[in-house]
């Protein structure tokens, strides 16, 4: 991640990224993500100077971390090490995200037996979470930032149903997948779906996307009779809020 200033410390709306700078570290001893929170590096400054917070990325080249901010910046996490080749940002994304979700899972379902492959490329082969019921029912759920073309979609979604494991798809706030409507709509929160994100709907499965930074879930509505095709309204809630029908109904 770039960490540039910014005149806008926080997004003022889902998608909106202003800022790159990074908000979440990895707490060593409890092994969860963690968010710092605007104006609260001073409560994470001990724990990173002990060690005990580390950047969250496996491949980062040195993962010490400072705690840092003031009166004019946002308060973030910043490597120890001047000079390492700054983190993709949708990579950093792809992590924090999949991370953030896997851990609310478990959190919400102890029962489950909820896998995150920190490792799991965007838009490989390893689904980014695995998660297995007790009494063997299995779902995937696939992170999405990269590309992914309509027919490489379609025989994931295929290779997943012939393996009868239901797959669930949230992509990210960033373009290519996620788009503000070029103009103006009568909605407040509306965005535009590519062909995939239409192939998507037309499957029947839920079109979502997730902003980590705001730690929010997006839901596109697509039959809103305010909206015309290929538009949709978000339903937008915060990540420890929601609820998914796909996972509350494994047995």
């Amino acid at each position: 991640m770039t960490e540039t200033p910014s005149p806008t410390p926080e997004p003022d709306r889902f998608g909106a990224v202003r800022d790159t700078r990074q908000l979440y570290a990895l707490n060593c001893r409890s092994k969860r993500i963690v968010y710092l929170p605007e104006g609260a590096a001073d409560e994470f400054r001990a724990d990173c100077d002990a060690g005990h917070l580390i950047c969250p990325l496996p491949r980062c080249g040195d993962p010490r971390y400072r705690a840092v901010g003031g009166a004019i910046r946002r308060h973030h996490f910043r490597h120890r090490t001047a000079g390492l080749p700054p983190h993709d940002t949708r990579a950093w994304y792809h992590l924090t995200a999949k991370l953030l979700l896997g851990q609310h899972l478990r959190d919400r379902h102890p029962e489950l037996s909820v896998t995150v492959d920190e490792n799991a490329q965007d838009g490989g082969e390893t689904p980014d979470i695995f998660i297995r019921s007790p009494v063997g029912d299995q779902l995937a759920i696939e992170v999405q930032y990269a590309r992914l073309t309509v027919e490489r979609w379609s025989e994931r979604h295929g290779t997943y149903a012939a393996a009868n494991v239901r797959d669930v798809w949230i992509f990210g706030h960033l373009p290519p997948h996620f788009r503000r409507p070029r103009h103006e709509q009568e909605v407040e929160d509306a965005v535009q779906l590519s062909t995939l994100l239409r192939t998507v709907a037309s499957a029947r499965l839920p079109v979502y996307f997730v902003d980590p930074d705001r730690r929010e879930l997006a839901t596109a509505s697509l039959w809103s009779g305010d909206l015309a095709w290929p538009l949709a309204e978000l339903a937008i809630d915060p990540l420890e809020a929601v609820q998914s029908d796909s996972v509350d109904g494994l047995g």
